[in-house]
């Protein structure tokens, strides 16, 4: 009886090893299709339940690295590994991780050993037990940084007024909108309208040409004076819009309009007559 009782406790458990073996090799068999059906950077792996994230690469010299990254949803942002401008695709990543989506693409900026952020291609495919349910996600981390920049270069020279060299109307609405949806309400936005005084009176009496260097220089202006990662827009002939990200206090916005008097105030000469260039500006904050 003893003898029958360890026989049939032996053959359970070979079975029950014989199934984790048979679930461990479906893994690893996802593992290589995932892998094989993408051109290879470095190989992550993304645990949603653990939210456990692990890199794995070769360096130049041949030696292989791991790194595991525990609480990756939060770490990720807290040390800044993700731009911050970047956070909410980060968020749509995780969220489409957590989902089992079968097929997860992202392109976003992380930081590097050397503190730069660059562009990378984050993509993945989520793993399958036997019966369907989604599980880790397998992937690649490719850095795209310079074909990137220089599509968005391009991009960029697309979207520019050709006199100004500052956003289009379109293009400069999109951005603005784009930041104001994904805004979460860390600080203040500041949004400037600003017309060129008596412009019209300008071009008839002195030339349209004159009028485009008044054009040239105001929005020169405009560019030393704000932010690299402000949104600088001509949005009509002799009307310019801003958005200024990230103020902390809403009097910020008072002392930057007084800047901005200050430094398009010019007086021109042509044809022996002078133009003395002044704005008018409204100004709105958000969130209010």
């Amino acid at each position: 009886m003893i003898v029958a009782f360890f026989i049939i406790f032996a053959a359970n458990r070979m079975i029950l090893l014989q199934q984790s073996k048979m679930k461990e090799l479906h893994e690893q068999k996802q593992r290589f299709e995932a892998l094989v059906s993408v051109n290879v950077k470095k190989i992550f792996e993304y645990n949603p339940k653990k939210d456990e994230f692990t890199v794995f690469s070769t360096h130049e010299n041949g030696e292989d690295y791991l790194r595991k990254i525990e609480k990756f949803s939060e770490v990720a942002k807290q040390y800044r590994y993700v731009l911050y401008a970047d956070w909410y695709l980060f968020d749509e990543f995780v969220e489409k991780c957590r989902e089992g989506k079968e097929a997860i693409n992202v392109q976003l900026r992380l930081r590097n050993k050397n503190a730069d952020y660059l562009w990378y291609q984050l993509s993945g495919k989520a793993l399958l037990d036997e019966e369907g349910n989604p599980g880790n996600i397998v992937g690649t981390l490719e850095n795209i940084d310079e074909i990137k920049r220089y599509e968005l270069r391009i991009q960029d020279e697309n979207m520019r007024d050709p006199l100004s060299k500052l956003y289009k109307r379109a293009y400069a609405k999109q951005l603005m909108a784009e930041f104001l949806h994904n805004h979460e309400g860390e600080g203040y936005a500041g949004l400037l309208i600003i017309d060129i005084d008596n412009f019209g009176t300008l071009c008839e009496e002195m030339g349209n040409t004159f009028g485009d260097e008044v054009i040239r220089s105001i929005a020169a202006d405009l560019e030393s004076l704000f932010y690299t990662s402000d949104i600088l827009g001509r949005v009509g002939g002799d009307e310019f819009v801003i958005l200024m990200k990230d103020i902390w206090k809403p009097e910020d916005i008072d002392k930057k309009i007084h800047e901005l008097q200050e430094v398009v105030r010019k007086t021109y000469t042509e044809k022996e007559m002078n133009f003395t260039s002044t704005v008018t500006i409204g100004a709105s904050v958000y969130p209010t």
